[in-house]
């Protein structure tokens, strides 16, 4: 018998079973209290339930009752097949099918989550959108539950919805401990996308009542910042789905204000204003493109201004890629800054240099 509920839990165990189930899972006076709170009747009746009064001295292993409906005595028999356990009789409310009231239930989620509430959209099997978390006025971030269990499906269905939502976070709530592949995470941690297992956050009574476990705002916290005020839609490369800093080759041309960008078989030209790379910035990028992404430590961490710009043109990469993760990091031995993408100048001919249209 269960006596915490969690929404794994709750899906798990309420879709698609009877009442009677409910109560050997719950216990009856829990099943009671959550029939009252959250479930909804069908007009399916099982024809098998849980054994009851099963133990092992009986029987050796878990074993279902079959039902038989009794008109003398207007309900159900449940007895067991190998005849090891004792009959029990039945009402037939006991095996109507319950199910989850899902919309009452995300309604009650969204409100202890303090998110503005929107259209329970599930367009996508097994997705649920229960609305928008709002830091300001301007910035609309969608949130969504999986009522997924296979890590397969959760991997693939968070896929799904970062190519449907294009742009921008997505806050995505899951059953799962268990995290997508590596390929996927990198993918929402570019998008600053957040991946939480709602029942690490939430408590859910029996009565049908959800609170929460910690402060809202630790759990949006990441999204809370002020870190994509005011962000051009047009501003900005994407990394191609399972790509990386490690994928990308940056090629300086013999126009000094351009660049070439190699990434998965593919190249494309960029300008310095279009990156918005100040002049300082991008003759450092210049130098570590002389080197093949490598320059020594010691100069700029003694180096105010050097380090200042190394800073800098750090967060114009992470902003221009639209990723959180360090473009130019400290070698182990802190001796060297090195370039997590390849970068080489314009003399280096690892590609050929695209010609300007005349």
């Amino acid at each position: 018998m269960c006596n915490k509920l969690t929404f794994r839990k709750l899906s798990c165990l309420l879709d698609g079973e009877s009442f009677h189930a409910i109560s050997v899972a719950f216990g009856k006076e829990n099943a009671e209290r959550m029939r009252n709170a959250f479930l909804r009747p069908t007009s399916d009746v099982l024809s098998t339930v849980p054994c009851n009064s099963y133990s092992w001295e009986l029987c050796g292993n878990c074993r279902h009752r079959n039902t038989l409906y009794l008109e003398d005595k207007h309900c159900f028999l449940a007895y067991c097949p190998r005849r090891n356990a004792p009959d029990e009789n039945l009402p037939e409310d006991a095996l109507h099918v319950f199910q989850p009231n899902l919309p009452a239930l995300l309604q009650k989620i969204a409100d202890a989550l303090k998110i503005r509430p929107g259209v329970m959209d599930g367009s996508i099997d097994g997705v649920w959108r229960i609305g928008e978390f709002s830091p300001s006025a301007s910035r609309k971030h969608p949130v969504f539950l999986l009522t997924h269990s296979r890590i397969q499906a959760i991997q693939d269905t968070v896929c799904q919805l970062l190519l449907e939502y294009s742009t921008g976070p997505l806050v995505i709530f899951c059953m799962s401990d268990a995290l997508p592949d590596s390929g996927t995470m990198r993918a929402l941690q570019n998008r600053r996308s957040l991946f939480i297992n709602i029942d690490s956050c939430l408590n859910i009574s029996f009565d049908g009542e959800v609170t929460l476990k910690v402060e809202s705002r630790s759990i949006f916290s990441p999204l809370a910042g002020k870190t994509d005020v005011n962000v051009d839609p047009s501003f900005g490369y994407d990394f191609p789905s399972g790509t990386s800093w490690e994928n990308l080759l940056i090629h300086f041309q013999n126009d000094p204000e351009m660049v070439a960008f190699q990434i998965e078989g593919t190249t494309s030209m960029h300008s310095r204003a279009e990156m918005k790379i100040g002049k300082s910035q991008w003759i450092m990028l210049r130098s570590f493109a002389e080197k093949f992404g490598r320059l020594p430590s010691s100069e700029i961490l003694r180096n105010d201004a050097l380090k200042k710009q190394r800073e800098r043109l750090n967060k114009c990469l992470k902003a221009y890629f639209r990723t959180s993760e360090d473009a130019i990091t400290l070698s182990e031995d802190q001796t060297e800054y090195i370039c997590r993408f390849k970068v080489k100048p314009p003399w280096h001919s690892t590609i050929h240099h695209v010609k300007k249209r005349t």
